[in-house]
């Protein structure tokens, strides 16, 4: 390969890096759960209710968690002893 094809490969390699590192840069800030979608949830609902808003949690448990790769925030969502919403617990860093 002469020098200036081993050139355009690697002009092209530093391309395509960048721009998928700017992707994971966009994907990761924002909040872990939109606003509107959040703000749907309300004391008093059943799991399942929380389920179809916001989708399957990251975590399970007496909380669900929710989480988002490359994003150091999460949101968690705490059920009463019956598996009714007590609490919301909206700890995302980008909002």
């Amino acid at each position: 390969m002469d020098s200036r094809s081993s050139y355009a490969v690697r002009l092209l390699l530093v391309i395509v890096a960048t721009i998928v590192a700017w992707q994971c840069v966009v994907y990761a800030i924002g909040p872990v759960i939109p606003r509107a979608r959040l703000g749907k949830i309300k004391e008093g609902m059943s799991k399942e209710e929380v389920v179809r808003i916001l989708g399957e949690p990251a975590v399970r448990g007496p909380e669900y968690v929710y989480e988002k790769p490359f994003n150091p925030g999460y949101v968690q969502v705490t059920f009463d002893p019956g598996g009714r919403v007590r609490y919301v617990n909206d700890e995302s860093v980008f909002r």
